[in-house]
């Protein structure tokens, strides 16, 4: 359903092998094509090019995606058999507006060589640098390796987003390493291991990082997250366990330690929080109806708040 200002095709199917050149334009850009084919040998060549694919006027991308900014370069070519194709994809995009979010210096590279194929994919977020690689086999379950790595990424402009007047001044960095191996037709077979190297969180003067890299793993159908630990001023959170996110197995959730009420006070607008929280806490069994035990021990707690007609204390 993409209006067309010029389709134009020329076929040469007088000998072998057979050829065909073609040429799309609208109001997106310009796409060229050249294809020779064999059809007794199943043999092929292709190139396709196209050079500033302007995307916000791709109607159907805008349909599928939403709305999605930017100038697509692409290159692609193979040569081979019909039963063992070779191809090969280069993709750039120097700026993409997606989602809210914007991508810089787009380059993604795809090699097809039979049914193995291999991709790499480099982009920049708020100055940090995004990696993502991977091979996925065209086999039945499509077997897959794909690693995700990051540097460190602000979390400022992400926290603006569900908070979009907040005037708390909420900013933080997030690092990421990421594996997911298994079949990619098979959810609940697949092995994800997540590492976070670095997590800090800030809110005006109050602060919160990890003591040590945070791992999460994925295996059969259970999100394992080990001991994370985050300390503050005054606070000390742990936090462990599994939960089942695949059939219905059991959850098994352990949280403790100490948090000064003060990491409230940009949260209060203008008011006042102070004191101390002792919290012991344990959530198992199903996902849907856990059993929670444990205590939350409160001292000398005060909040108060302009947009609260009351304050709280105890």
């Amino acid at each position: 359903n993409e209006p067309l200002t010029l389709c134009s095709m020329n076929v040469n199917a007088d000998q072998q092998p057979i050829h065909l050149d073609g040429e799309v334009r609208a109001a997106a850009g310009a796409m060229t094509a050249k294809l020779a084919y064999q059809p007794a040998a199943k043999h092929y060549q292709i190139a396709v090019n196209t050079d500033g694919l302007v995307l916000e006027k791709v109607q159907a991308l805008q349909r599928a995606a939403g709305a999605v900014n930017g100038n697509l370069a692409a290159n692609i070519s193979g040569e081979g058999t019909i039963d063992n194709p070779n191809l090969t994809a280069h993709l750039q995009i120097p700026d993409l507006e997606m989602r809210g979010e914007t991508f810089h210096q787009v380059d993604a590279q795809l090699d097809a060589k039979g049914k193995h194929t291999e991709f790499h994919l480099n982009s920049n977020v708020e100055q940090t640098s995004i990696q993502a690689k991977g091979a996925v086999e065209l086999t039945p379950g499509y077997p897959a390796n794909i690693t995700l790595d990051t540097g460190k990424v602000p979390i400022g402009p992400l926290l603006a987003r569900f908070v979009p007047n907040s005037q708390h001044g909420a900013d933080g960095e997030l690092e990421i390493h990421g594996n997911l191996e298994g079949p990619l037709q098979t959810p609940a077979q697949l092995q994800a291991h997540v590492e976070l190297p670095v997590l800090q969180l800030q809110a005006q003067t109050i602060k919160l990082a990890n003591t040590s890299p945070i791992r999460i793993s994925y295996q059969s159908g259970v999100v394992k997250l080990e001991s994370v630990e985050m300390k503050g001023q005054d606070t000390d959170i742990r936090l462990s366990g599994t939960v089942p996110v695949q059939g219905g197995g059991a959850m098994n959730v352990v949280a403790d330690g100490n948090v000064n009420l003060n990491i409230l006070q940009p949260w209060t607008d203008g008011g006042h929080s102070s004191g101390m929280v002792n919290v012991q806490m344990k959530a198992q069994g199903p996902i849907k109806q856990p059993v929670i035990d444990g205590r939350v021990r409160i001292e000398n707690g005060v909040f108060s708040s302009d947009s609260l007609p009351v304050g709280i204390e105890a």
